[in-house]
């Protein structure tokens, strides 16, 4: 879901609307202390187009939860993720990384590191199926940062 969104938000925000010159989605999730997930979309763009980049962004996640997606997206994602095995499995922090959590959670090293089993994941009906469980509007916080007006920024002259 994280790739994919990555991808989809570039070419809708970047590359059709040209309102963003670049976009950041990444997914996190934890298992300690509790189970929790978060998901978080963020840009950078003219003020004048918040609310338009806002709402395209929104559109992009309710088309996905609905509609999931499609084989050109699922074949970008799976290249991906093999491109990103093959570098990390030749450094000793992932290997460390996952020797860890394999033990940490009591989980056999061979399925946490089995590529074919990721791979074999990466579906239409699972990305929806994750855009639905990551992206619940009741739980949406919208933040934006705007520039400081002049007035805000001048340093007030010191009382006598």
């Amino acid at each position: 879901l994280g790739m994919v969104l990555q991808i989809r938000l570039r070419e809708v925000l970047r590359e059709d609307m040209g309102g963003v010159y670049g976009v950041r989605s990444w997914i996190s999730l934890w298992r300690e202390p509790i189970m929790r997930r978060e998901a978080t979309i963020s840009f950078g763009c003219d003020p004048a187009n918040v609310e338009k980049l806002h709402d395209a962004a929104l559109g992009v996640l309710r088309t996905i939860q609905k509609e999931g997606i499609g084989p050109t997206y699922l074949a970008k994602v799976t290249e991906q993720l093999k491109r990103a095995r093959e570098t990390d499995a030749k450094e000793n922090w992932w290997w460390g990384s996952q020797i860890r959590e394999a033990y940490w959670f009591g989980e056999d090293i061979t399925a946490v590191t089995d590529l074919e089993g990721v791979l074999a994941r990466v579906t239409s009906d699972n990305v929806k199926a994750s855009a639905k469980r990551f992206f619940n509007e009741k739980h949406l916080v919208y933040g934006v940062l705007r520039p400081a007006t002049a007035a805000a920024t001048a340093t007030p002259a010191p009382t006598p």
